[in-house]
């Protein structure tokens, strides 16, 4: 388990494979405890079908058993599992039973997890007033718990918000400060992911000298990554923020090579990370005077989108369906045919019409179907 928390997955498996096969052999409870830190080995890895196999089986036979925290853990790392892949609802629908548990067995290091998981996703699906509670509560369980990787993730997810909602700058300061606070000693993959946050920050404030000097800083933290599992994903990350900052740059000959690379980082899963990649792409191709072909990215955009919908989940409020609306306005600023644009935003409407509340009656998406139609209205004129 400590060679699994210091991100050495190889040495680690192969000790807990031992120790599964040893445990279970002497009928030892604590053999599905093995099974479950395996299970989310593949989850890290990114063997989703299979993690999420396991982890199933393994909540099946907590709960049968009545070992709560166990079904807590599995419970979790099943959600965690759903979301890298999208499904954001079928993932709360295993969080929120999780976090019950989790309560009920005493677990406050997990309970604050699940807290922040369960906010980020409904913050994710522009629920925030159904995020808000979540997020309270993860907040007050990280100053209370002296746990590292518990206060990673809580004040991680706060920078985030904070860049997402333009809170004040000393609030993002503040956040980012004890997020750093809670990285001394920590393993190169979550410093990394603390500099893509920063790094995030910067590009949206325009402060290019700072996203420069941070890109530096996670080439130099990606060297430190080549036998990680996660490096394929990662990569993909600086790509894409190296390929967002050459853009503001008006370097966009660059940022098309930079953001098809990251395209190809992104092989399994994480669809919105290639839509968002997709999306870049085609900013960066008609600032080169290749509208056509940021046609055809854009229409990669809104079939993922489309997807999502299909499979049940809510485009309302999301990050990804403003970043595809604000692509298209910059299109229609250039030249463009008017069949295409309104082929384009037909689309864009089509993925945001099915309803209009979520499941719990909060209204979203008023705004943005305003704005369609003022695309509409655009590409006419």
């Amino acid at each position: 388990v400590v060679l699994l928390d210091d991100d050495n997955l190889a040495e680690g498996g192969k000790l807990m494979r031992s120790a599964a096969r040893l445990l279970h052999a002497g009928n030892n409870p604590l053999g599905w405890w093995a099974d479950y830190h395996l299970a989310s080995i593949l989850n890290v890895t990114r063997q989703f079908a299979d993690a999420e196999r396991e982890l199933t089986r393994i909540a099946s036979t907590a709960n049968a058993h009545h070992y709560r925290s166990l079904e807590a853990h599995a419970l979790w790392t099943l959600g965690v599992v759903r979301g890298s892949t999208d499904r954001f609802r079928e993932s709360l629908l295993v969080l929120i039973p999780a976090l019950e548990k989790a309560e009920q067995s005493a677990e406050p290091v997990l309970e604050g997890r699940l807290q922040n998981q369960i906010a980020d996703i409904y913050e994710y699906l522009g629920l925030t007033r159904s995020a808000w509670p979540h997020r309270k509560a993860a907040l007050t369980m990280a100053a209370r718990v002296p746990n590292r990787r518990l206060r990673h993730s809580v004040y991680g997810s706060m920078v985030a918000v904070s860049t997402r909602r333009d809170l004040p700058h000393t609030t993002r300061a503040f956040l980012e400060a004890q997020y750093q606070a809670n990285l001394i000693g920590a393993p190169p993959a979550s410093r990394l992911t603390l500099l893509l946050r920063q790094i995030e920050a910067d590009l949206s404030t325009r402060d290019l000298d700072a996203a420069a000097e941070r890109l530096q800083q996670a080439d130099a933290t990606l060297a430190q990554l080549s036998q990680d599992p996660r490096i394929e994903t990662l990569e993909g990350r600086v790509r894409l923020a190296k390929a967002r900052h050459a853009l503001y740059q008006s370097q966009p000959a660059a940022a098309v090579d930079l953001a098809t690379d990251a395209l190809q980082s992104f092989t399994r899963g994480r669809e919105m990370q290639k839509a968002d990649a997709l999306l870049l792409r085609a900013r960066a191709l008609q600032q080169s005077g290749r509208g056509r072909e940021a046609l055809d990215d854009i229409g990669g955009v809104l079939t993922t989108l489309h997807q999502r919908r299909g499979s049940g989940e809510s485009l309302f409020g999301t990050p990804e369906l403003q970043d595809v609306k604000d692509g298209i306005d910059e299109l229609l600023d250039g030249d463009i045919e008017v069949e295409s644009a309104l082929a384009l935003t037909d689309a864009l409407a089509g993925a945001i019409a099915p309803a209009a509340t979520s499941p719990r009656g909060e209204v979203g998406g008023d705004t943005l179907c305003f704005k369609v139609l003022d695309s509409r209205v655009r590409a006419w004129w």
